[in-house]
């Protein structure tokens, strides 16, 4: 208990002070003129602004609070090796215990959750620290191996340090680990062409190696392997085979001590595209559309387009002589045997089964189609008639039939009948 002298003024304290003058002035006028009274004058004065004033004795009774420790626990996948999160366990309840024992002191504890982006430590923190009382925080303590991923983001946003941040470091500090990260990758490629990656191997907790076997490989291929340097931006090359999907492989030798061999590697995927697209236009017969077809795929410079239309099926007898016919001869065997897999994109526009293809041709496509190519039917009413693709082996590879599995029939007209009303 402490106590002490306030004031709380009746009015407010100029205009005290400005009538206590005033009447001081006339006291020291009656002091000059010698009136009579003139000290008793002076102590009214003294004692009108000592009430007006309104002097308070004032008692104040403190109860002391207690400081608040934030005790962080750092849960990340790094934690779970070399039995780094028992022996965090067992430092938090001593720590919880010592705490306990101080009746000043409270804790509030706080969690960094395991990220895909790493360790947010920082960020515990933050939100501990917000969870203390303003002006109570007595320290921070951190259980952690020591990795932070979100250290400038978290500084630069947390302003001013409230209190000692004390780090409790768990691990053996003679262990190492080695790292392999992707700086750079690209989503495509151009098949037939060299794909380069910008990667990083940094080796910590032990002395650094100069250099280090990298190994690239494609769809669990044959690797590539280069040597480069520890602790640089190297740029490494592997050549795209084939369109579509390529998932790469990266993988560094492991490094004389290593706590985990899972960040030694790690798989992009790289999309393989043609740098030109060939386009094989086969048309069933003569129509308007045709030249469509031709102005649509002729309009981009990086087409390369093939195209055949049929204007009469082989069974067909034309008595024009064969050195009087400016047309040539459907290659079939050529473009559906010998060439067909440099094709990116087949199209079939308005074709029928006209004797022209060969059912092991039609298989040819399908099994393109299956190991990767692209294919387009084109078709009207034709393709549910009995001449359809879709009676053909590619109907394994079309994404729908318009074959019917039932034939409507009708058995007779329908009639009327009467019926009596009961």
């Amino acid at each position: 208990m402490s106590g002490q002298l306030v004031f709380d003024p009746l009015y407010d304290l100029v205009l005290i002070a400005a009538l206590c003058a005033m009447l001081g002035l006339l006291s020291v006028l009656a002091f000059g003129l010698k009136l009579r009274g003139s000290l008793l004058r002076l102590l009214l004065i003294m004692t009108i602004g000592l009430v007006l004033a309104n002097p308070i004795w004032v008692e104040q009774e403190k109860d002391p609070l207690s400081d608040v420790a934030v005790l962080i626990h750092d849960t990340s996948e790094s934690m779970g090796l070399d039995g780094r999160s028992q022996i965090a366990k067992a430092l938090a309840e001593d720590i919880k215990a010592r705490i306990a024992a101080d009746p000043d002191l409270d804790l509030v504890e706080e969690t960094a959750p395991p990220s895909r982006d790493g360790t947010a430590l920082f960020g515990a923190i933050k939100k501990g620290i917000a969870k203390a009382p303003p002006g109570r925080l007595a320290g921070v303590i951190v259980l952690s191996d020591g990795l932070a991923h979100d250290v400038p983001s978290a500084l630069a946003s947390s302003g001013e340090s409230l209190a000692p941040v004390h780090g409790v470091i768990i691990g053996d500090p003679t262990h190492g680990d080695r790292t392999l990260r992707i700086i750079n990758a690209p989503r495509y490629g151009l098949v037939g062409k060299m794909a380069q990656f910008i990667i990083h191997i940094e080796d910590e907790g032990q002395d650094p190696a100069n250099n280090a076997i990298v190994s690239l490989r494609v769809d669990g291929g044959t690797p590539i392997r280069a040597r480069v340097r520890v602790g640089r931006d190297i740029t490494v090359s592997l050549p795209i085979e084939k369109r579509g999907d390529n998932v790469v492989q990266i993988e560094v030798e492991a490094a004389k001590e290593e706590l985990t061999l899972i960040n030694n590697r790690t798989a992009v995927n790289v999309n393989g595209i043609r740098d030109r697209l060939r386009v094989l236009l086969v048309t069933g017969e003569p129509y308007a559309g045709v030249r469509a077809w031709r102005n649509l795929l002729k309009s981009d410079p990086a087409v390369d387009l093939v195209h055949f239309t049929i204007l009469r099926p082989p069974l067909k007898i034309d008595p024009t002589p064969v050195n009087e016919m400016a047309l040539i001869a459907f290659p079939t065997r050529e473009l559906f045997v010998e060439k067909l897999t440099g094709f990116d994109l087949i199209i079939f526009d308005r074709y029928t089964r006209r004797g022209v293809l060969p059912m092991l041709y039609l298989q040819n496509v399908a099994r393109y189609v299956e190991k990767g190519g692209a294919l387009l039917v084109v078709a009207g009413p034709e393709f549910a008639g009995p001449f359809s693709l879709a009676r053909t082996p590619l109907s394994a590879v079309l994404a729908s039939s318009a074959l019917s599995t039932t034939r409507p029939s009708e058995t007779g007209a329908p009639k009327l009948r009467r019926r009596a009303l009961a």
